[in-house]
């Protein structure tokens, strides 16, 4: 994220542009650890992309999250590790994000926006135990960019612990199959539901897949030249 920051603010110079940026984490930081499924504003909007600066520092702290033991993320919360809850931050997401303007250096107009979501694609949260592929309706991705908003999804290959107890008996029953209604039906269907979602849930041209040993760095770079040239040519 910290090299995605300094990308961004060498790009707004060569296009004269102007970008802004705000970060939130589905889990770690929370004032209350207990409190996981919620989101965590790590920034919140601002046009300082310097390295040192703001948004810089605050992308520094990302880190992976920690359990207290297993199915405590602090001690006495026994919360079954049910630790994410990708569609309702997607829907908590829709309520924060301004409606989105033409990005163009014109008087009363305002920016464009592209909503990045970076993650593995997996839900794991309340009020019971499910497994479900990120928005597998497709209905809060679809909110968001019919108001405009395009959606960049860069998908962390999920692993499927197949060796492991818990993931067959628990998990894998739980996973739909098929295609979730947003793609076409020309679409590959593989062994990766998460995978397919994560595409569902993508503007065009948006979607992109990295393995977790993989330079993700240079694959969130790449995404958001992606997304940069796409709003160059949209306007």
């Amino acid at each position: 994220m910290q090299n995605l920051v300094q990308t961004a603010a060498r790009t707004e110079k060569t296009n004269d542009a102007t970008y802004r940026m705000a970060l939130f984490e589905t889990d770690t930081n929370q004032p209350n650890p207990a409190d996981d499924l919620k989101l965590y504003t790590l920034q919140s909007m601002t046009s300082d992309l310097s390295t040192g600066g703001a948004t810089y520092t605050a992308a520094g702290s990302i880190a992976a999250l920690e359990m207290y033991w297993n199915n405590a993320i602090v001690e006495g919360d026994n919360n079954f590790d049910m630790d994410t809850y990708l569609d309702a931050d997607i829907s908590s997401m829709n309520g924060l994000m301004p409606a989105p303007g033409n990005g163009a250096n014109r008087p009363g107009d305002t920016p464009r926006e592209v909503f990045f979501i970076v993650t593995d694609g997996l839900n794991d949260q309340t009020p019971r135990r499910t497994y479900s592929p990120m928005d597998w309706s497709g209905v809060n991705c679809t909110a968001i960019k019919q108001r405009g908003v395009r959606i960049a999804v860069l998908y962390t290959t999920y692993a499927p612990l197949n060796d492991d107890l818990w993931y067959r008996s628990q998990v894998a029953p739980a996973l739909p199959k098929g295609l979730p209604p947003g793609l076409p039906a020309s679409t590959p269907v593989g062994a990766d539901p998460m995978a397919l979602a994560a595409q569902q849930c993508a503007s065009p041209g948006l979607y992109y897949s990295v393995s977790t040993d993989g330079d993700i760095s240079a694959a969130l770079t790449h995404l958001f030249q992606e997304a940069i040239a796409t709003a160059r040519l949209l306007h």
